[in-house]
């Protein structure tokens, strides 16, 4: 019998390829104010109370860029324990499109 010590977590975070439509750099606060259907489709569907603001705030401090044209994989996880992680790590999943990113989902990690 194998015995697991240590902590051990439900967290998972998600990896997505995001790409950058335009041709301008892009920054995460950038993709954040183009998606906030998202909050509102995850406040919905999870019964919270997430701001746009909220994830404004944490965007306005991750060092994220995207060249124009050009794809990165970003992962976003509850165990951040941000409104950026959680709202993120569930809500781009299904994949979709806004005026300057596309997104889709690339694998769960745990």
């Amino acid at each position: 019998m194998k015995l697991r010590l240590g902590l051990v977590s439900n967290s998972s975070s998600t990896a997505f390829v995001v790409t950058n439509t335009t041709d301008e750099v892009k920054t995460i606060l950038d993709f954040v104010n183009e998606v906030p259907f998202l909050v509102a489709d995850y406040n919905e569907k999870y019964g919270s109370n997430e701001t746009v603001e909220a994830l404004q705030e944490c965007a306005g401090t991750d060092k994220r860029k995207l060249p124009p044209r050009r794809s990165a994989v970003w992962v976003f996880g509850d165990e951040e324990r941000t409104p950026l992680g959680r709202v993120f790590d569930y809500m781009l999943r299904r994949g979709g499109r806004s005026q300057s990113f596309k997104w889709q989902f690339l694998e769960s990690l745990r």
